[in-house]
């Protein structure tokens, strides 16, 4: 009856038993062990399906936020763990605090996060005592659908399981439509961020673009952030052939290429950035919603999503001749073929160079080279030539052959300076680094991993 549910497994009430005392063991185990309050999460999800992709993908997000929300009130976290399981996938922290203040404070995140609805965060005093909501004066929680006390509505079975799903799943569609938004303006903003970067804007440098500066990219970068939020959540909705999904988000492209020149007065900062976030956050909804957890089958999806793209490729005045070529291997054929760019070089960079302690800063420094060295930058090809591409690709090649990341980021500073003066700008290379975060954000937010 739901899409969204797939093929998950569906739990009978032995396992609905077992699973709940194992959970209230696990809770005197970690309160005896540390002598301290433990706090518990879990998605309050309706009927025999209790955890399938959409709800793992929020589940996790949302165990971030916590974890973020404890650390941020200064509140130390001794031990953190997450079970998942087909009754339920269950966070416990074992929190250094007064379990009456984080009680307070997960009511909080109850009350103001966009799923706070579904959440079910209780907290246990070092005894295994819960910390109940009218121990702080407050009601009990209201139903999903009437708002009356929710405990009477389940009592009484007043709504149906399909009424309740409906619900839960918009809810649902909803947080990760804004988890996806979220990640693509942050990882939009963590490659504007980067420095040195060749030719390009950054917080430092306007690159080789008169026209362009850091607060510009920022303002742009804003205003355009809300439409993959609203492409996700159309994509989530979609129930058609994924070959097709691109003819349905098209129009919020347009919108979104339309708020850019609005906020930059008609200047070009990001229309490539929205084909190719626009691709990754339509393939992430379109495989929520098919109950299929993210991997690297994004990138596949990716490919089918965009083959439409090249159907009807054509090119822009002032592309002729000698680009013909090269115009024909960009951001399209990029998208279309599963963005290897991506796939293979930034995104792989991006994630060993962290695991390996480099900075945000110098491991995405690292991983834009590492995309020049490859990518067919078509935003070269209209300022400059096949030579110059050529040039770039040999130079990043270079630098990332020296083994001490000072020296490779003093070369790239250096280069940055000779492609400012011959007004070379790898924008293309720029949107992909932009797609290389959004993935390494992604699979940190719904994996719980990278």
């Amino acid at each position: 009856m739901f899409r969204e549910l797939g093929s998950a497994e569906t739990v009978m009430l032995e396992d609905m038993l077992s699973f709940r005392d194992n959970k209230a063991q696990t809770i005197k185990m970690l309160c005896k062990d540390y002598n301290r309050p433990v706090v518990s999460f879990a998605l309050n999800i309706a009927g025999e399906i209790k955890s399938f992709a959409l709800s793992r993908a929020v589940f996790f997000d949302a165990v971030h936020r916590i974890s973020f929300s404890i650390s941020n009130a200064n509140i130390s976290i001794i031990f953190e763990t997450v079970k998942l399981d087909k009754c339920s996938d269950v966070a416990y922290f074992v929190i250094d605090a007064d379990a009456v203040q984080v009680k307070r404070l997960m009511l909080e995140i109850e009350k103001h996060d966009t799923a706070g609805r579904l959440y079910d965060i209780d907290v246990y005093e070092k005894n295994a005592a819960p910390v109940s909501r009218n121990q702080l004066g407050l009601e009990s929680r209201k139903c999903l659908i009437c708002n009356a006390a929710a405990h009477e509505c389940a009592r009484s079975r007043r709504h149906s399981y399909e009424e309740i799903m409906d619900v839960t799943l918009n809810i649902l569609k909803k947080n990760f439509a804004s988890i996806i938004g979220n990640l693509a303006l942050k990882a939009m903003l963590t490659e504007l961020d980067t420095y040195p970067k060749p030719g390009l804007v950054t917080p430092f440098s306007c690159g080789a673009h008169k026209d362009m500066d850091y607060a510009l990219m920022k303002k742009s970068a804003n205003a355009i952030a809300p439409y993959f939020n609203e492409i996700c959540y159309n994509a989530l909705m979609y129930d058609g052939e994924v070959k097709d999904l691109l003819k349905t988000l098209r129009p919020i492209g347009l919108r979104a290429e339309k708020a850019m020149y609005e906020a930059t007065s008609g200047i070009n900062t990001h229309k490539g950035m929205i084909f190719s976030l626009g691709i990754f956050c339509a393939a992430a909804g379109y495989l929520i919603s098919c109950n299929e957890e993210i991997n690297d089958n994004i990138f596949e999806v990716c490919s089918e999503i965009a083959q439409i793209s090249m159907d009807d490729f054509s090119l822009n005045g002032n592309s002729s001749g000698s680009c013909h070529a090269f115009a024909a291997k960009g951001a399209r054929y990029e998208a279309a073929n599963g963005f290897p760019n991506v796939r293979y070089s930034g995104y792989e960079t991006l994630k060993n160079s962290l695991k390996n302690g480099l900075s945000v800063n110098d491991s995405s420094v690292t991983a834009l080279l590492k995309i020049m060295t490859k990518a067919t930058d078509t935003n070269i090809m209209r300022r400059s030539s096949p030579a110059c591409l050529e040039k770039m690709q040999n130079e990043a090649i270079r630098i990332l052959q020296l083994k001490d990341i000072n020296e490779i980021i003093k070369s790239a500073y250096e280069l940055d300076k000779r492609f400012v003066s011959n007004n070379i700008s790898p924008g293309g290379c720029a949107d992909l680094l932009a797609a290389s975060w959004f993935v390494y954000y992604l699979y940190n937010a719904v994996k719980n991993d990278v």
